[in-house]
């Protein structure tokens, strides 16, 4: 049994009450709390399970930044009958982004995955949203911990997947990444700083790669995009002087297509 999973079960029972270092603030309409961040004066936290309520109100939103670059967080667990399991946008960007102690996020739903409900798997949190009969994915944050590989694997019948701004910014997830063939969107910084991806393999679905998506990943060796139509590329979407691969068909178009033409001397054909 993981740690996070031990404390979802004895939670209350717990010793060291991690979420006292929290700081929250009261959200614009009155009904609830967002966390915001950390005290300074908090100790490593270890394995956190955000509280369901704060002060008699439920707790509503994990609000940006709220645990950026924070040093001994092993894991946070949401659990079940936390308001922020189906709150509209229950996690802001840059939350878990530098947490390079942070192993496990885990969301606790019992309802599984309906439409509009956090859920977690492999150490990732996402949205469903059924979308009349056809399921897509917002994967909304990852961490250190998260396997994105196997979390694409089982997300097979989604028809689309879209990787949500900032989702693992500054994450120490290893090795190469080979997305999903629905992926369609990867959003602006979406794993911008990741010092330890070594390749990104981008399926022929991809239709828009945002600004900075993969910039700044300094041990990245090549990218393979294979859509036989340039996806549109925000500005500094890669850096480093490693291969740009792409359908041998398609060479000349992406070399000179807005933002793709920018790299176009590392701009080479599918081998």
């Amino acid at each position: 049994m993981s740690n996070v999973r031990r404390n979802l079960m004895a939670v209350a029972n717990s010793a060291f009450d991690a979420t006292k270092y929290l700081k929250y603030e009261l959200d614009p309409t009155g009904d609830g709390y967002n966390i915001t961040g950390i005290k300074t004066s908090a100790p490593a936290l270890g394995d956190l399970v955000i509280l369901t309520t704060h002060n008699g109100l439920p707790v509503v939103r994990i609000d940006s930044w709220a645990f950026n670059g924070t040093t001994g967080l092993t894991s946070v667990a949401i659990p079940e009958g936390s308001a922020l399991l189906t709150a509209t946008t229950p996690i802001g960007s840059n939350n878990f982004s530098n947490c390079r102690d942070l192993l496990e996020l885990v969301s606790q739903s019992a309802a599984g995955p309906f439409s509009g409900v956090l859920v977690s798997d492999h150490n990732i949190l996402f949205k469903w949203h059924y979308n009349g009969g056809n399921p897509y994915i917002e994967v909304i944050a990852g961490c250190r911990g998260s396997d994105i590989n196997s979390f694409l694997t089982n997300a097979t019948f989604a028809t689309r997947i879209v990787f949500r701004y900032r989702a693992f910014y500054g994450c120490a997830i290893e090795g190469g990444i080979v997305f999903h063939a629905n992926t369609q969107e990867v959003q602006n910084e979406a794993f911008l700083q990741c010092p330890l991806v070594t390749s990104f393999d981008i399926p022929p679905t991809c239709t828009n790669i945002g600004i900075k998506a993969f910039f700044a990943c300094s041990s990245l060796t090549s990218v393979t995009c294979r859509a036989t139509t340039p996806p549109t590329l925000g500005a500094n979407a890669f850096t480093s002087t490693y291969p740009i691969r792409v359908p041998a068909a398609s060479v000349d178009a992406y070399k000179a297509a807005t933002g793709w033409s920018n790299y176009a001397d590392r701009i080479t054909a599918i081998s």
